[in-house]
């Protein structure tokens, strides 16, 4: 297995909320993120270059996946492999260091870039989490199988899922000593604790917490899935999110070099009121290289 990931942290400046424009103030790796103290020029810069918001975003998966066949009967193809490939996307306020280091911490000016975000953001769907899937090499294709969206319930108004499933889980795991002789200690924990952070689409009610919505984008002309999440996730779980996407390959190798299938990630956010389509995508004038992506490149199918 070749598990591979790439992060990165951009802070983003936004001079006016209802248009799409933005400019880029820093884009790197998370642990070069440029340290913005009160008396400097980066703060000056950060502070006349209007609302700024700082994004994490990355993408982590296995780089060398089996090409699996294009079986009718998916469930009972032991030769099936579907492989998960995670996002994560998180906003904050960029911080600003106090100058004088022997000053009390409490006089720290950690708010001087702070704005409620939050606040002005769409009602509906006002978080969108996109991955473009481009194969490169036109004798290699994708399934998709299955998405999530990731959270750690409990939540400030809902039960944590053993909440609610206690009774459920107890009564299997009681079920009879096979389970005990044949799995691995940890192995029920396991299990139940990966279902455990999926976020229903919608509760029991009329609230919605997110979709999928799949198209072409326009850029790349490949085909794309798009997480739209609503406002209230947000409020509920905070602004540091993780999905999935569960992903089978097919094809044969071409000839020579193989290119392989990349996988893209751009997340959005949207502020206008009227239209929440309408979002801010500070990725897309990016060079390929720079963005943040996984270029996955098959072996051949299980004999």
């Amino acid at each position: 297995m070749s598990i591979s990931s790439m992060n990165r942290v951009l802070d983003l400046a936004i001079p006016d909320l209802r248009k799409k424009s933005s400019s880029r103030l820093y884009y790197g790796v998370p642990e070069k993120k440029p340290s913005i103290r009160l008396d400097s020029e980066a703060f000056k810069k950060y502070k006349e270059a209007g609302k700024v918001l700082r994004w994490y975003f990355g993408l982590m998966g296995e780089t060398s996946p089996t090409l699996s066949p294009l079986s009718v009967d998916v469930a009972a193809d032991k030769n099936y492999l579907v492989y998960r490939y995670d996002w994560v996307f998180g906003i904050s306020i960029p911080n600003v260091a106090v100058p004088d280091r022997n000053q009390d911490p409490d006089d720290e000016q950690k708010g001087q870039l702070w704005w409620d975000w939050q606040a002005y953001l769409t009602t509906g769907t006002c978080m969108a989490v996109q991955v473009i899937i481009s194969p490169d090499d036109p004798q290699l294709a994708y399934t998709c199988v299955s998405t999530n969206l990731n959270v750690l319930p409990p939540s400030k108004n809902e039960k944590s899922w053993w909440q609610k499933n206690r009774k459920g889980i107890v009564e299997f795991a009681q079920s009879g000593t096979k389970i005990a002789q044949e799995w691995h200690p940890g192995i029920i924990t396991k299990t139940f604790s990966a279902l455990s952070n999926s976020l229903d689409a919608q509760d029991q009610g009329d609230e919605r917490h997110w979709f999928i919505y799949q198209f072409v984008d326009s850029d790349s002309h490949s085909c794309a899935v798009e997480w739209r999440i609503y406002k209230n996730v947000l409020t509920q779980y905070g602004p540091l999110l993780r999905g999935s996407i569960i992903l089978a390959f097919h094809g044969i190798h071409g000839k020579g070099k193989q290119k392989g299938i990349r996988l893209v990630l751009r997340p959005q956010l949207g502020f206008i009121q009227e239209d929440d389509l309408k979002r801010i995508t500070p990725t897309e004038n990016l060079e390929d290289s720079d963005q943040v992506h996984l270029v996955i490149l098959p072996v051949e199918t299980v004999s």
